[in-house]
């Protein structure tokens, strides 16, 4: 929410007038590629580049984790085109290494950002109606937890019907578990009943499987069209709405003669 005190931690968009946006706060954080669970985040404001935020994440990783460094790499991009990419690794052994490899390891960091979207959007991250920076690190905290509980029962499904955990719909097993909550409160108590629909749930939940299309291409472009409103550019006190906007804003074309 727009509070001043939001606004201190987490300022606006420097364009936008005050009284005119939503404090952003940034968030930097290590997701396990072989599972999908967050291990660690911290916050920062929006404009604070990730480098100067990751030393602090340096106590979640350990020794013989993979951090990558500057080579560059030949590689097809989604449409099927030859593009350079540059990569950086400290996997500096190029024999025990080879760059082949290192490449097809950085294609699957694609996997991550897929990650953080299921994390932000799915889960309706996007947007935390707190009044404090105390309340939005603790709305943050409860949905990494939600959401590592839920990659928990997805990796759980995968390995009882030997399917892969990157392969099942995050969304999909999110409903599946959501409309089972009634139903295990009604087995309350009753453990041989709740493990029987555990089981059930667990199989569902491996039958909701993605269609992979490798090299689909996804333009960042936006399908729906927004209402026309008007971008609020003033305090809400003195700003002025154009009535009919459509009508105002459509350019008169000359009558022929």
């Amino acid at each position: 929410m727009d509070t001043p005190e939001n606004q201190v931690s987490y300022p606006q968009h420097s364009s936008q007038k005050e009284g005119c946006g939503f404090p952003i706060m940034g968030i930097v954080g290590v997701v396990n590629l072989s599972h999908g669970g967050v291990e660690g985040f911290e916050t920062c404001g929006f404009r604070k580049h990730d480098a100067r935020v990751a030393p602090r994440l340096l106590k979640h990783i350990d020794e013989g984790d993979i951090d990558e460094g500057d080579i560059t790499l030949g590689y097809e991009n989604r449409a099927g085109e030859k593009a350079a990419l540059v990569v950086v690794t400290d996997l500096l052994d190029p024999t025990k290494y080879p760059a082949e490899e290192v490449a097809d390891l950085y294609m699957e960091r694609w996997q991550i950002e897929v990650k953080f979207r299921d994390l932000k959007t799915t889960l309706g991250m996007e947007r935390f109606a707190v009044k404090s920076p105390a309340m939005a690190h603790k709305t943050l905290r409860m949905m990494v937890i939600a959401y590592n509980l839920l990659r928990s029962t997805m990796q759980e499904a995968a390995q009882r019907t030997g399917k892969k955990v990157h392969e099942m719909s995050v969304k999909a097993t999110q409903c599946t578990l959501t409309s089972s909550h009634e139903t295990f409160r009604g087995v309350t108590g009753k453990a041989l009943l709740k493990k029987r629909l555990y089981d059930q749930l667990l199989d569902t939940c491996s039958e909701h499987q993605l269609d992979i299309r490798p090299f689909r291409q996804e333009p960042r472009a936006i399908k729906r069209r927004p209402k026309n409103y008007q971008l609020l550019t003033s305090h809400r006190h003195i700003f002025k709405e154009v009535q009919h906007r459509e009508s105002a804003y459509r350019k008169k074309t000359p009558k022929k003669a």
